[in-house]
């Protein structure tokens, strides 16, 4: 499909108007956003934007898996059923691991432990 790409625009629109009936609060860990100035979050302002933002944009996955490194990230887990992009950012960052995360069991079992995190 066109993802990542201007093509998918319209899609980004669509989606901002499901989250604009969303509250979010203050992510608890960093969320790497290439596009983002020092190329992460860590408040919710500009987590709608991030969400549909990515949709129509490029990823700069040198940047990202740099930002990534810079943090001492060792653990890449993705969300959903594609499974690629995780891949390619985990090949960039030597001796970390992957996880995939398909069904909403394997997100709730994988949100208990990072709830447990410091």
């Amino acid at each position: 499909g066109p993802f990542h790409s201007s093509l998918m625009r319209e899609a980004g629109l669509e989606f901002l108007e499901v989250l604009e009936k969303v509250e979010f609060l203050d992510p608890r860990r960093p969320i790497v956003y290439d596009q983002a100035e020092g190329g992460i979050l860590t408040r919710r302002g500009g987590l709608k934007e991030f969400l549909t933002g990515q949709i129509p944009q490029m990823v700069d996955w040198r940047r990202k898996t740099a930002i990534l490194r810079s943090l001492g990230v060792s653990v890449i887990c993705e969300l959903g059923p594609s499974q690629g992009m995780g891949r390619i950012t985990s090949g960039g960052l030597p001796g970390s691991s992957y996880c995939e995360i398909e069904t909403h069991a394997d997100a709730a079992a994988f949100a208990g432990a990072m709830a447990r995190q410091p």
